[in-house]
């Protein structure tokens, strides 16, 4: 008998394509949590053995195999993909520092074109400006933390357009996807 959990572990299915050619469905769920690729694919050979019993060889089930499915990897892998890749973004998610957001990280990467291999950190956090409701909102905290409104006199404050720097803001160099701001 097998007991479904729920896990927060990132994890991924791992099938065998002769298996799923074949009309069946051979795979199952590895916890990739501190885990090296080897690892991960000893333990689906393993969890795959007795669904291959009497019915094909392991030779031909476990010639090709990939990561069908995916949990709790963040969209930084998207699809089926090797077993390499979901390793190296369990290894991305483990290794970020409790202060970035899992969302952002994926909007940055999505906004830049990146892989798991070529993210850096350090190029993230230079670019990472936060989470806003809107872009508008992020404009108003940068007009006041920046203070670029101090130096004008009040009865001329009243004529700024906050609306029309936003846009002017986020045309050079600011971008607001999904809710973060990043400056490239």
């Amino acid at each position: 008998m097998t007991t479904i959990t729920a896990t927060d572990n990132p994890r991924v299915w791992v099938g065998s394509l002769a298996g799923y050619n074949a009309g069946r469905l051979i795979g199952a769920w590895v916890d990739l949590t501190n885990k090296s690729a080897a690892e991960v694919w000893e333990e689906a050979r393993e969890l795959m053995r007795p669904q291959i019993a009497g019915w094909m060889t392991e030779n031909e089930a476990f010639d090709e195999c990939m990561c069908m499915d995916t949990d709790n990897l963040a969209g930084l892998v998207h699809g089926e993909c090797s077993i390499l890749e979901a390793v190296a973004a369990a290894e991305l998610i483990d290794s970020l520092p409790s202060w970035v957001p899992l969302a952002a990280m994926t909007a940055y990467m999505s906004d830049l074109g990146i892989d798991v291999e070529d993210f850096l950190l350090s190029e993230f956090e230079d670019a990472y400006r936060g989470e806003y409701s809107s872009e508008q909102d992020y404009a108003e905290e940068f007009v006041a933390e920046t203070g670029g409104l101090d130096a004008m006199p009040e009865h001329l404050r009243r004529y700024f357009d906050l609306a029309a720097f936003t846009r002017d803001l986020f045309m050079d160099g600011f971008t607001f996807t999904d809710g973060h701001v990043f400056t490239y």
